[in-house]
């Protein structure tokens, strides 16, 4: 196929196209505080949509998860509650325990309290000491009815933590509910005790104490009562009476009930069987004893307006500091010893706790020895570390640490000093400690555990030779240090094992001379250090070993002349630096060897700014001494390139560049130099390219890129210069082509490809910025790929097959990287591969046609093309070829008619069109030549033998491009408008038949397109949408036979293909997504 490679397009008439837009960005952190404010209000319909703007690739998915299960059980949405439990459940993270507790939850709120105990018994063998859900289970006993479990359960809280407030509650609910006053009294004293501002239980005391509680007695009891002397008088109320002589001057029940319990304290019968005895009776008797019990009653009467509480607890402070301390200390004598077979404990053992009473630690301690025997410690009930004191109270063995997530950590063997670290489970560091400091080799691996750097340590400090290493192995650097600084040479090695730097170090700075070199083996820079810091002359190539760059380095800081030049050897800058690295007096640049323009520095300013033509003769000259003023910038030909103003001598407001033919290319705004606010790239129609968002010089907010027709290619957003959250990608009809999530610039979550059709054509999955899994999809959207784990660092293989076992994608990658990438014919014969090095392309490329024809090769280094490529026909002709520097197009590339003549050429320069491209007819006969500044037509000239030979005619943007041959007859035609290719372009053979003809709309190839032999037999047809091919495309053989017919979709081989051979024969295959499917 014969494509002209121009930067030219033409205006047409289109449909608009209705496309998906990514969710707007989301400022998680404000969203999550939004969501908690809404919930705690009670709104939680509210909350929950908030929690759902999240993306579930988001860092904060989790955590955002977690609310919003605890949002649905409060909105009663419990099916969708244990849904999100779930979801939550399948990561290991902080949040695991929280999960487990809201999913038993939700099932004994939505009625299913079978399931609930089970889930409830579940979490707590992976966390026993949770006291949440330990609550949570003995309130589903409470529910449903089984009082006797339910006290069970919030005694086994109250042995671990004396001061939970709601197990003392419900205790005290459902004694009162039970009628057994003094089991009440005990539990909702004690809940007040730790809660007095909570006067609706207070009030509900006071109901219980004077005998009102509507409830009283509805519930059963089948436990022994250590009161029901107790019980009986308190529900005879005899204190109640007038003439019972109160010691505290608040008249209410609860002040006369409890004076009455605390007189009749000696007389309760010791019943050890009963709970409530056992837990609380030494309690208040403490408080008698030490006559506490005022203190006491005035604490709990906390929330009440009455002025003798306050008029006495004013004056009362130091009592009820005692009162607070005795209780305390009573209450932490209750927490007994506790039982832990799934911790590695066989028999009870105490517990130990923080300030804030929660656990922190599992062991026994002698008082003389200090700890002894195996210990676990807690933080927010999750297992963080575990491992054996000796009987001198020291860490002996290995000790294994964990993450808040309860995910190991770390181990360190306190014997042998070795230690392991661990990420995500796996290990990442591997040394040994010597006297808490690092000694000895060192062993640090990447995120799948294989070695990523080895070096030594000798009494704490790098010393010796070390070496870090790519995924693949090999080595990546070699070094060697001194006492913590680096000594002799450090070498830098590409993955191929071809060096890519080398300096040596003296006392941990560079000294000597240093070297670097590209992948191709060629020199990158030049140069020495002093004293750890660039000094002398530099010199700086580039990868085709022409010189790039040349100066002097003083202690660090680039001074004097600093010359430059292009990749073609030719000068193009000077410019003098002062002893601060800044440029003064002239900076010169040039374009092809010639003075181009020059700004003019004076005490680190610009104040002066001069363009000049070829010839050396002003274009245009601006300048102030102040460096405040306008400013028009121009193109080599001496079209206007650029206007502005400086200010101070930076750039400052609205700026506008231009298009050779003079319509804006694109206007942004400078503030101190650095641009900011909105930045529009336009099309040479005025269609807009780009809409970029700037804060001070980095991309921030919404991002648009734009097809030259209008519709929509590319929308995300920026934070900081760095892609955040949703991007999507769209095809030239409007249908959604990839759907990626980032995190500060790094892949995150499942990334979409979707195929032409709108169908899903791959996932891949990161984590942590590395890939993870990857999934091809068929036509049906089912997945073709099978994930195959070759070893436990990382070598993963992702593969699909033809029915008939031969295989047909095969992915091959290491610790989320690529390190093969190939597809695959059905008869085994290879339709394009290539191989990489930690994800980066090395080596041959090559691409085949169906018919085993190869259609492209070329080599990588690095990850980029470099040397010479070629293309060819599916007949085997050249279709192209040219050079590759550093993955750009470099010098001059040559593309070929069918019959093997040339049919054009391009010069190129940092990958864009920079000189002459050269148009010849099929016979060979030069017609046109183009003449590109940066990719930009600027003129165009004749060149035929026999035309007079013409001055460079300046594009002008809507201008007509023809040529004949010698007889007189048109050889080729085009016409352009606005700056673009407007219709045909034409060919002729010189004989008068057209050789071919391509239809253009706003520079894309649109429309059909036919290929003619010089007999006028067709040689090839087809159709192009939006500059890709869709529809039938057909090639014939010379004497007009059918040689190939294939469909495609937006570009894509999509649909039956047949391949003809000169018999007649054929063979046809169903493509789907340019690849052939059974």
């Amino acid at each position: 196929m014969i494509r002209l490679l121009l930067a030219a397009c033409l205006l047409i008439s289109l449909t608009s196209y209705s496309q998906t837009l990514p969710p707007p960005y989301v400022p998680v952190a404000d969203v999550l505080s939004q969501a908690k404010e809404l919930y705690d209000s009670g709104k939680y319909d509210k909350a929950i949509e908030k929690y759902q703007v999240i993306s579930k690739r988001d860092t904060a998915y989790t955590l955002a998860l977690a609310e919003m299960a605890q949002a649905y059980v409060a909105n009663k949405e419990y099916d969708k509650a244990i849904a999100a439990s779930e979801e939550g459940l399948q990561k290991p993270s902080i949040y695991q325990p929280e999960f487990m507790r809201l999913r038993g939850v939700a099932y004994e709120r939505k009625g299913d309290f079978d399931k609930a105990v089970s889930y409830f018994e579940k979490a707590l063998e992976s966390y026993p000491f949770n006291y949440a859900i330990m609550f949570n289970l003995g309130l589903a006993y409470y529910n449903h009815k089984d009082y006797d479990k339910a006290t069970t359960q919030f005694f086994k809280i109250l042995a671990i933590d004396p001061f939970h407030p709601g197990s003392h509650l419900n205790l005290g609910r459902m004694a009162a509910g039970q009628g057994k006053r003094t089991h009440a009294l005990l539990s909702l004293g004690m809940y007040m005790g730790v809660n007095n501002k909570d006067h609706d239980r207070l009030v509900l005391l006071e109901k219980v104490m004077s005998n009102q509680f509507a409830d009283d007695g509805s519930l059963p009891f089948a436990g022994e009562n250590a009161f029901d002397k107790t019980d009986q008088i308190l529900k005879a109320g005899i204190a109640m009476d007038k003439n019972y002589k109160l010691k505290i001057p608040v008249d209410a029940a609860i002040v006369r009930q409890y004076q009455m319990f605390f007189e009749q304290l000696s007389k309760v019968e010791n019943k050890p069987n009963d709970p409530w005895y056992a837990f609380y009776m030494p309690i208040y008797q403490m408080l008698k004893d030490r006559d506490l019990t005022e203190p006491f009653v005035y604490h709990i009467l906390g929330s009440i307006d009455n002025d003798q509480v306050h008029k006495w607890t004013k004056k009362n402070d130091d009592r009820l500091k005692v009162f607070y301390s005795a209780t305390n200390t009573e209450l932490t004598r209750k927490r007994v010893l506790v039982t832990a077979p799934q911790l590695g404990f066989s028999e009870p053992v105490q517990a130990w706790y923080n300030d804030n009473n929660g656990l922190e630690a599992l062991g026994k301690k002698d008082e003389a020895k200090g700890k002894q025997g195996h210990w676990v410690y807690f933080t927010n009930s999750v297992r963080i570390a575990e491992g054996s004191y000796s009987d001198a109270g020291k860490k002996i063995g290995v000790w294994k640490y964990y993450g808040d997530d309860g995910v190991l950590s770390s181990t360190e063997n306190y014997e042998s000093g070795e230690t392991r670290l661990y990420k995500h489970g796996v290990q990442v560091e591997y040394f040994f400690l010597k006297n808490d400091e690092i000694e000895g080799p060192v062993e640090l691996y990447n995120a799948c555990g294989a070695l990523r750097e080895k070096l030594g340590y000798a009494n704490g400090k790098r010393h010796g030779k070390g070496a870090s290493y790519f995924s693949s192995g090999k080595v990546m650097q070699e070094y060697n240090y001194d006492t913590d600084q680096l000594s002799g040479t450090f070498t830098n090695y590409y993955e191929t094992g071809t060096v890519r730097n080398k300096v040596a170090y003296a006392q941990g700075k560079a000294e000597g001379v240093y070297v670097e070199y590209y992948a191709n083996g060629k020199v990158s820079s030049t140069g020495s250090y002093k004293n750890g810091e660039v000094n002398g002359i530099w010199k700086y190539y580039h990868a085709n070993g022409r010189l790039n760059r040349t100066g002097n380095f003083t202690n660090g800081t680039a001074t004097g002349e600093w010359t430059f030049y292009d990749v073609r050897g030719n000068l193009y800058g000077k410019r003098t630096l002062n002893e601060k690295g800044n440029i003064t007096g002239e900076d010169n640049t040039y374009h092809d060897g010639k003075l181009y323009y020059t700004e003019t520095y004076k005490n680190d300013l610009l104040i002066k700014v001069t363009y000049y033509d070829p010839s050396g003769k002003v274009v245009g000259s601006f300048g102030k001494n102040d460096g405040t003023f306008p400013v028009k910038f121009y193109y080599p030909t001496g079209q206007r390139f650029a206007e502005g103003a400086y200010k101070k001598g930076r750039r400052d407001g609205h700026w506008k560049y231009y298009y050779p033919e003079g319509t804006v290319e694109s206007e942004l705004t400078y503030n101190d130099g650095q641009t900011q606010g909105e930045s529009i790239e336009y099309f040479h129609t005025g269609q807009k390219m780009y809409v970029s968002h700037y804060v001070d010089d980095e991309r921030e907010g919404v991002f648009e890129e734009f097809f030259v027709h209008g519709q929509l290619k590319q929308r995300g957003y920026y934070a900081a210069g760095q892609r955040e959250q949703h991007w999507y990608t769209y095809h030239p009809d409007g249908k959604l082509a990839s759907d990626y999530y980032y995190i500060h610039g790094d892949l995150s979550g499942a990334a979409t490809e979707y195929a032409v059709n709108g169908k899903v054509a791959e996932v891949s999955t990161y984590e942590g910025d590395r890939m993870t899994d990857i999934v091809d999809m068929g036509p049906d959207e089912k997945p073709l790929t099978k994930r195959v784990e070759k070893d436990k660092t990382g070598h993963v293989t992702f593969e699909s097959r033809y029915k008939n076992g031969t295989p047909q994608i095969v992915f091959e990658t290491n610790c989320g990287e690529y390190t093969y990438i190939g597809k695959m014919f059905p008869d085994g014969k290879t339709f394009y591969d290539w191989s990489s090095l930690s994800g980066k392309r090395e080596g041959l490329f090559r691409q085949y046609a169906m018919n085993g024809q190869q259609t492209r090769e070329g080599y990588y280094r690095d990850g980029k093309a470099e040397g010479l490529w070629k293309g060819f026909e599916t007949d085997g002709s050249a279709d192209y070829s040219g050079l590759y520097l550093q993955d750009e197009h470099d010098s001059t590339w040559t593309f070929n008619y069918f019959n093997g003549n040339v049919y054009y050429t391009r010069e190129y320069k940092n990958d864009e069109a920079n000189g002459i491209v050269r148009i010849f007819a099929p016979d060979g006969t030069p017609l046109v030549e183009k003449l590109y500044y940066n990719n930009k037509l600027v003129a165009f000239r004749k060149i035929a033998p026999h035309e007079k030979q013409e001055d460079w005619t300046a594009f002008t943007g809507n201008q007509t491009i023809t040529a004949t041959y010698a007889n007189g007859k048109t050889a080729y035609e085009e016409k352009l408008a606005n700056g673009m290719i407007d219709g045909a372009r034409k060919i002729y053979f010189s004989n008068g038949q057209l050789h071919f003809e391509y239809h253009f709309a706003l520079g894309d190839y649109q429309g059909p397109y036919t290929v003619y032999f010089p007999d006028g037999k067709v040689e090839e047809r087809g159709n192009y949408k939006f500059d890709e091919l869709d529809g039938v495309y057909e090639k014939f053989y010379p004497n007009g036979t059918p040689f190939v017919r294939e469909t495609y979709q937006m570009g894509v081989l999509n649909g039956d293909a047949t391949y003809y051979s000169k018999d007649g024969k054929s063979k046809t295959y169903h493509f789907y997504e340019g690849l052939p499917h059974d």
